[in-house]
């Protein structure tokens, strides 16, 4: 069984209007449960969080998935520090980074994958190969290793819909 940590923007997804977003965001999220746990941290509930939504409704809007909470580690938090400082050193915004970090370095540590719409960032800052189909070279020192699932742009690239 895969277990996969599940990034903000896919929840966001399934809350918004029906759109191809939220189509691919269901979908995925139904595979990925079907092949194992659907977890989730601090950092992705505290963006959920960020809504006018009560935390009561959030827990009922994704009940369904069985979400396993999973808190983060000093490792976690070093491991995204340094993809966070490699990322500023590469001319990198420090627009909302660092919680995608945090959420990457969560899914590296745990060994889960890790299911998102916006995978470029995991892909420089924890390479591995994407869904067995891609390898990555590790271009950063203080990079780890992380399987980033399908993502909603990798599918549209491969005329999936």
């Amino acid at each position: 069984m895969t277990s996969t940590v599940v990034d903000t923007n896919v929840l966001i997804d399934v809350l918004g209007p029906a759109s191809e977003f939220r189509r691919w965001s269901l979908s995925a999220l139904e595979r990925c449960r079907d092949e194992g746990e659907l977890v989730l941290n601090p950092v992705i509930w505290s963006e959920l969080s960020a809504s006018p939504l009560s935390e009561t409704e959030i827990n009922l809007a994704f009940g369904w998935l069985g979400l396993k909470r999973e808190s983060l580690s000093y490792e976690m938090a070093h491991q995204a520090g340094k993809a966070h400082f490699a990322y500023r050193r590469s001319g990198g915004k420090r627009e909302r980074i660092l919680p995608d970090f945090l959420i990457g370095a969560h899914a590296n540590v745990r060994s889960h994958r890790l299911l998102t719409r916006d995978a470029a960032r995991y892909r420089v800052y924890f390479p591995r190969s994407i869904s067995s189909r891609r390898k990555t070279t590790q271009s950063n020192p203080f990079a780890p290793t992380l399987q980033v699932t399908d993502t909603f742009h990798d599918r549209q690239a491969q005329g999936h819909h």
